[in-house]
């Protein structure tokens, strides 16, 4: 599956609070949502690969699309922290 959604906002103060959670929701709750649940599905399978697509936004900042910069900061830092889980451990670290 390939987590990605195109959806922004506008500049910090133009940006109401419906707006930024709508984005942050959308780009980076559903990004952690998705993985959450398809680490233990690929445990199950003993295999498979999650790709977090990002942006450009996700390395550099941008004045009229706050929200977005920020959700896709989040999943550049979240999908840093993915772990590396071995076949023989389950999420909980516990050998199977």
């Amino acid at each position: 599956m390939w987590p990605n959604r195109l959806v922004g906002s506008v500049g910090t103060v133009e940006t109401t609070e419906e707006d930024w959670n709508r984005v942050v929701a959308t780009n980076l709750t559903g990004v952690w949502l998705y993985i959450k649940y398809e680490i233990p599905e690929m445990l199950k399978r003993g295999r498979g690969a999650i790709v977090n697509n990002g942006s450009v936004t996700g390395l550099v900042g941008s004045p009229r699309v706050v929200g977005k910069v920020a959700s896709k900061h989040g999943v550049s830092g979240l999908s840093k922290s993915m772990p590396c889980i071995p076949q023989d451990q389950t999420p909980g670290g516990k050998e199977q």
